[in-house]
């Protein structure tokens, strides 16, 4: 469900309903397009969800924002996110995927996702690996405060549909 406060009249209204229902959702405001952007989640059935949705206060109604390229998030909850008002993107940060199942549920990765008319327009991924090429869930401080596991690398990865204007100069 969607609710809706308003501080005015100290009221609350239910809101458009469109998208199955989940908790623990990446969420972050877009101030240009007045819209609420939520990432994944879990509910009953599904244990993550990889689902980018857009909620358009204005006319009331949910969106789902469908990506224009192949590489998208994988499914988690419980995610860190926020948008970024330099690069109007939203960035989400970690998360869990298939809770009460470790190793490997925990999730370290960070991503963007830029939106037009509905569409993911780019997105960046960064993976932290260890010297071996495997993903690192976590790091913490040894005694002389540098992170283990050591040495580390964090690789980057854009994606893009070929000829986006996104693309042309990343970075």
């Amino acid at each position: 469900d969607l609710w809706i406060y308003d501080p005015a009249s100290n009221t609350w209204s239910q809101g458009a309903s469109g998208r199955s229902a989940r908790s623990r959702v990446a969420e972050a405001w877009d101030p240009t397009r007045g819209a609420m952007l939520i990432f994944g989640g879990w509910n009953n059935s599904v244990p993550g969800m990889n689902e980018l949705w857009a909620y358009m206060p204005g006319s009331d109604q949910w969106v789902s924002l469908l990506p224009s390229t192949s590489d998208v998030p994988a499914e988690r909850a419980v995610a860190a996110a926020t948008w970024d008002t330099v690069n109007s993107q939203m960035l989400m940060y970690g998360g869990i995927n298939r809770p009460g199942q470790l190793p490997g549920s925990y999730k370290s990765d960070l991503w963007s996702a830029k939106w037009d008319a509905g569409l993911i327009t780019s997105s960046v991924s960064l993976e932290i690996i260890d010297s071996q090429g495997n993903p690192v869930s976590a790091l913490t401080l040894n005694e002389d405060g540098w992170p283990t596991p050591n040495p580390i690398t964090v690789k980057a990865t854009l994606n893009c549909p070929a000829g986006g204007p996104d693309c042309e100069n990343p970075f």
